[in-house]
């Protein structure tokens, strides 16, 4: 029987397809550790002192059991860019093993790695064969391949390891490769190892050339399903990126193949979610706007419109429209992120509300100058001093200005304006700027006392009861993780009483930069 494609040339077409998109993601390709013959899953790294590592001993003070419950604990989408960043720091440094049975914990930080999306520090960190040859670690590292849009590579891996996805890998390679007998070898393994997947034999089968008794709707909830369901060339259902996982979205953000808005929409989703860079995103989005100007995600139409006259009122207007459609803060900074170039050009606005939002997205991505710019347009604009408020403490705090009178004076001339609600929603600003070792005058510190600052969530309980003990005990990784693990669903989600304890903690074991990041998203973001 015919096949769907001719597997050699399909095998080709995935290969070549990848390879462009996949060079353009530029994390750095060296590995950090000590010497070779000593590697483990700690010692490795993906990132130096230089790019943000931790200090080497960052785990010596913790039990291994602990740190897997923490590496656990870790989410895939997290809503807080921050505490991604925080979190990413610490799985990525290398260092000496804790104390005990490490070796579990070990893999669990490669599985936190792949849940939290950092796929690249994964392929870098299995560069040295004794690592990738523990099965497990060779599984997420499969995951990392498929995801960077190297299919050859994952192809290798689960050619000399048996975990249950590396089977099923194993088959679907086999597939494309017109292997039947390696396929049917692979497929019964991994039924054996209770791995079955009944969706993927099917797509396998049509690979192969069997047609399917109906249509077999494609599935993008892991890289693996990304990439059989662009193999088969499957249609998307409804809602496609509903059950996707990060990894999932990075692959189908690296394809060239499928639908180009449904690409352009999991690059951005990717892209929140730290997985893949901007470059990507501004392919994807671009290749949309190609395929139909009349489909385009709002943020390809941004790109072409700020483009199309540079730093004008129409593009401001368009990169704001563009920052309105996010559906979370995670989602306006990867957006902020992507129209960067643009974004930097602004230097007017049709109203304030537009300048607000676009100064906004500066301080979302660290830029404190152009944040600053874009609030002296909204304040030209008729802003009010309670909608800068929060923004004008962000840059204090991205600028480490603790003596910043601007955003002092704002400070207190919005308790001195606002009615009592709207004091207690500015005592939580209040908080965050005392937590970073702002002075505050008499007058502001009575506020405290005698009215509870509002907004926000308290973060998870347990997280805090053991951020005190973890910072007692110096232990540097944990701080990080459990930080991380409680702001992850957004720093301007936080309650006051949870983010200073999170903040002061961090400054205490000497992270103040990422306590500064987590500061100007909380007040960036807040309630």
């Amino acid at each position: 029987m015919t096949r769907l494609l001719c597997a050699t040339a399909l095998a080709s077409v995935l290969l070549a397809a990848a390879a462009p998109l996949a060079l353009a993601q530029s994390r750095g390709s060296s590995i950090e550790s000590g010497e070779l013959s000593r590697l483990d899953a700690w010692s490795v790294g993906a990132i130096g002192r230089g790019q943000g590592a931790l200090p080497p001993e960052l785990w010596s003070a913790s039990e291994p059991a602990l740190l897997g419950a923490l590496f656990d604990r870790l989410p895939g989408d997290f809503g807080s860019p921050a505490a991604r960043t925080l979190a990413r720091r610490a799985l990525a440094s290398p260092g000496a093993a804790p104390v005990g049975d490490a070796q579990t914990a070990g893999r669990k930080r490669f599985e936190a790695l792949g849940r939290i999306g950092a796929a690249q520090d994964i392929s870098t960190m299995t560069a040295a064969a004794s690592i990738a040859a523990d099965p497990e670690i060779a599984q997420y590292a499969a995951q990392a391949d498929l995801s960077n849009g190297r299919l050859a590579p994952a192809c290798q891996r689960s050619a000399t390891a048996g975990t249950g996805f590396l089977l099923r890998l194993r088959a679907l390679c086999a597939a494309i490769e017109g292997n039947t007998g390696a396929t049917d070898l692979a497929l019964s393994l991994a039924r054996e190892t209770g791995s079955r997947d009944a969706w993927l034999e099917q797509v396998i089968a049509l690979i192969g050339g069997v047609p399917a008794p109906r249509p077999i709707p494609a599935r993008y909830d892991s890289s693996l399903s990304v990439w059989a369901s662009l193999a088969a060339n499957l249609t998307p259902p409804r809602n496609p990126l509903a059950q996707s996982s990060t990894l999932a979205l990075a692959a189908l953000a690296t394809a060239d193949r499928g639908d180009p808005r449904l690409r352009a929409e999991a690059a951005l989703l990717a892209f929140s979610r730290g997985a893949i860079d901007a470059s990507i995103v501004r392919t994807q989005m671009q290749a949309a706007l190609a395929a139909s100007a009349t489909n385009a995600p709002r943020t390809s139409l941004a790109i072409a419109q700020a483009q199309a006259l540079p730093g004008s009122l129409e593009a401001a207007t368009a990169i704001a429209a563009a920052l309105s459609n996010a559906r979370s803060f995670a989602e306006l900074t990867a957006i902020a992120q992507t129209l960067q170039p643009e974004l930097s050009q602004i230097s007017l606005a049709a109203d304030a509300a537009t300048a607000l939002t676009l100064a906004k997205a500066a301080l979302a991505i660290g830029d404190i100058g152009q944040g600053a710019r874009l609030l002296r347009v909204a304040e030209g604009l008729g802003a009010t001093p309670a909608a800068m408020g929060g923004l004008r403490a962000a840059i204090a705090v991205g600028s480490s200005n603790i003596s910043d009178q601007a955003a002092l004076f704002s400070v207190t001339q919005r308790l001195d304006d606002a009615g009592e609600a709207g004091r207690a929603r500015a005592l939580r600003d209040v908080a965050v700027l005392s937590a970073m070792g702002f002075p505050l005058e008499p007058g502001v510190r009575r506020a405290l006392i005698t009215t509870a600052p509002t907004g926000g969530r308290p973060a998870d309980a347990g997280l805090l009861a053991a951020l005190g003990p973890a910072v007692d005990a110096e232990a540097l990784g944990e701080v990080a993780l459990i930080a991380a693990a409680a702001a992850a669903p957004g720093a301007g989600t936080l309650d006051a009483a949870s983010l200073t304890q999170i903040l002061v903690a961090l400054r205490q074991v000497g992270l103040n930069d990422d306590a500064q990041r987590l500061a100007v998203e909380a007040l960036v973001a807040g309630p």
